[in-house]
This record gives C-alpha cells, structure tokens and sequence, in this order.
C-alpha cells in the first residue's frame, strides 16, 4: 500500500493543520522537501513571524517513528518581539520508505499574558 510513483519534481511541501491542535493564530510555517529517499539528509525549517511581542515563546518539531533527528534541537525557547522573525532549522533522515507526518508547534505568550497557538503538519514521502 505505497505511495504511487510520480515524476513530480516539485519539493514544495504539504502543510495541513495537525488535527490534535487548536490554533489560535496563523504565524507559524514549516518548510522542507515533499520527498526524500531513505538515510538522505532532510532539511525542514519552522519559520515564526509574531504579530506582537512574546515574552515566552516555544518552538519544537514533533518526529514520528521512523524519524531520526541527525542535527540541531527539536524545541526552542526564548522571547520574540514583533518585529523579529525565528528561523528554527533542523535535519532529520527516514531510516526507511514510507510516508511521514512531521509535526511543527508554537506556543507563545504576551507580556499580558494573552496565550497564542499554532501547528502545521508537513508530510514526508520516502521511496527508495
């Protein structure tokens, strides 16, 4: 029951709202191939753009089995301001085919303590 070969040469990705979150607010985007082949380097970015700052603010990719995360830190945690933007990098490899949920997550919080959510969903195809 694989996924059907495709020619397809476009590495945009898929991005869908992860059913378990609530979002509050549309500021976070992942970014990352649509395809990859099995052990290949993956490099998946979650970009955050805050409309007000945030006195706390954290950032993380959830990996579904089968995921290795090869370099950098799934969370990040820190204060943003409104005029900032987060680029949170990470790379991942498959260990093998199969198609894959990858999960990004923000959670914020103003200085007046007003609460902020979002997730995306990219998925991963993995063919040999």
């Amino acid at each position: 029951d694989g996924p059907e070969s495709s020619d397809t040469t476009d590495t945009s990705a898929t991005l869908e709202l992860v059913g378990a979150c609530s979002s509050t607010t549309d500021i976070l985007s992942m970014e990352g191939p649509d395809r990859a082949r099995p052990q290949e380097p993956v490099y998946l970015d979650i970009l955050v753009s805050p409309s007000e700052d945030l006195s706390e603010a954290e950032v993380r990719f959830e990996l579904p089995e089968g995921i290795e995360l090869v370099e950098g830190d799934l969370v990040w945690k820190g204060a943003l301001r409104a005029t900032d933007s987060l680029e949170h990098k990470i790379v991942v490899s498959a260990s093998q085919a199969g198609e894959y949920a990858i999960g990004g997550h923000f959670e914020g919080r103003t200085t007046g303590g007003q609460s902020h959510s979002d997730c995306k969903t990219l998925v991963l195809i993995v063919q040999q």
